[in-house]
């Protein structure tokens, strides 16, 4: 019905609109002509007392009074048409708004969208924390795996070198009234390893059972491997001393039959051989962690890789878009808004469009920034609140 009302006004308002319109601009055409004569003689006329001009002053005063009047009755006769054009544009507009992002039903509709967005948002940052916590989880038992590994390996590097040096005492302490004790000692060496109580690492993510659980796992396998390790090089240092006793006899035999000049020069040679040895002995166990260790670190290596892709994410059902929209918490903020903008824009403008810009323009330039480039502005006059909506 409103609409039909709409139609009839605006066919009525064309239908008299062209009598109006003459009307006026004959009221215009006479109004001017008589202008163009005054501004004739006025153009011609000096400035000055007399009869002539005080005539000519009545008659512009006259002009202006009818011109006035010729004026409203210009705007009465137009107004009934120029109301209808206004009736007849907030008609359309109306129409158009109801379809526009602020229309009722549109709203209503976004809302629940943005709702949904909100929802799936809350939801996968929940499940990205979960993820995140599993992830940690898993990659702590590979840490924890690996440290339990490099102990035991440290255990064994430890209990050699400490089984070489003592071996190597032994060997030093031979002389020619105790060779066949020293040769015994060495020959009956212990071969046994006996592996020291390990450390746990520090707790973050994993149950001290959980700890209990992995160690149990790693070390029956890694401590029959440190036996046999152990076993082996400690058998082999055994019959390196033992192929050496005889030239360590003769060696002694050698300095007991020396003048004191000789027994010097021979004792020296020993001492320099036997910290060779010695060094030889650090360098030859330090190869033997190294090697120890890179297969540990790329076990570990490629548990953390499969960790890292075992890693799902899942795809939010709706489009999601965050952005970051600033809120003013005190007026001293809108003259934190002008600063930033005018730093990085406003400066390049002319006065002319400085003073055309708003705030609202210079915080919506502020958000777009922020949201662009990460950049904001650091104050505590000012909030960012990232707000979640569905894209379109």
């Amino acid at each position: 019905m409103e609409e039909l009302t709409t139609i009839e006004s605006f066919q009525s308002v064309i239908l008299s609109s062209n009598n109006i319109a003459e009307q006026n601009s004959a009221s215009l055409t006479r109004a001017l002509q008589v202008a163009d004569a005054l501004i004739s003689e006025i153009e011609k006329t000096e400035i000055k007392e007399s009869p002539e001009i005080r005539f000519l002053d009545q008659n512009c005063q006259s002009f202006l009074q009818k011109a006035s009047k010729t004026q409203s009755l210009m705007n009465e006769r137009r107004k009934p048409i120029t109301q209808a054009f206004d009736q007849i544009r907030k008609f359309f507009t109306e129409q158009e708004n109801q379809l526009s992002k602020t229309g009722e039903k549109v709203t209503k509709i976004q809302k629940f969208r943005n709702d949904l967005a909100s929802f799936t948002a809350a939801e996968e940052e929940k499940a990205e924390k979960e993820r995140q916590l599993k992830a940690a989880t898993e990659q702590e038992k590979i840490d924890c795996r690996a440290y339990f590994k490099t102990s035991l390996s440290k255990d064994l590097v430890d209990s050699l070198e400490m089984a070489f040096n003592e071996m190597n005492v032994i060997f030093e302490s031979i002389q020619l009234s105790n060779i066949l004790l020293r040769k015994s000692d060495i020959k009956n060496f212990s071969t046994k390893y006996k592996p020291a109580e390990i450390i746990y690492p520090y707790l973050r993510y994993l149950t001290q059972a959980e700890h209990d659980t992995i160690y149990s796992d790693v070390s029956p396998s890694e401590i029959v491997k440190n036996e046999i390790e152990y076993r082996k090089q400690i058998t082999e240092k055994i019959q390196y001393y033992l192929d050496r006793i005889e030239s360590k006899r003769q060696e002694l035999i050698e300095i007991a039959n020396s003048n004191e000049a000789e027994r010097e020069r021979l004792k020296k040679e020993a001492e320099e051989r036997a910290r060779k040895e010695a060094e030889e002995r650090k360098q030859e166990l330090l190869k033997f962690s190294q090697k120890q260790q890179t297969s540990i670190e790329a076990e570990k290596t490629e548990s953390s890789l499969n960790n890292m892709f075992d890693q799902q994410y899942a795809t939010p059902v709706v489009g999601i878009k965050k952005t970051l929209q600033i809120e003013v918490l005190n007026p001293s903020g809108y003259g934190q808004i002008f600063m930033f903008w005018f730093d990085r824009e406003g400066k390049t403008l002319s006065n002319e469009k400085i003073e055309k810009k708003s705030i609202a323009q210079m915080k919506k330039y502020c958000e777009d920034i922020a949201n662009k480039d990460g950049e904001i502005i650091n104050s505590t006059a000012l909030k960012y609140t990232e707000v979640v909506t569905a894209s379109k």
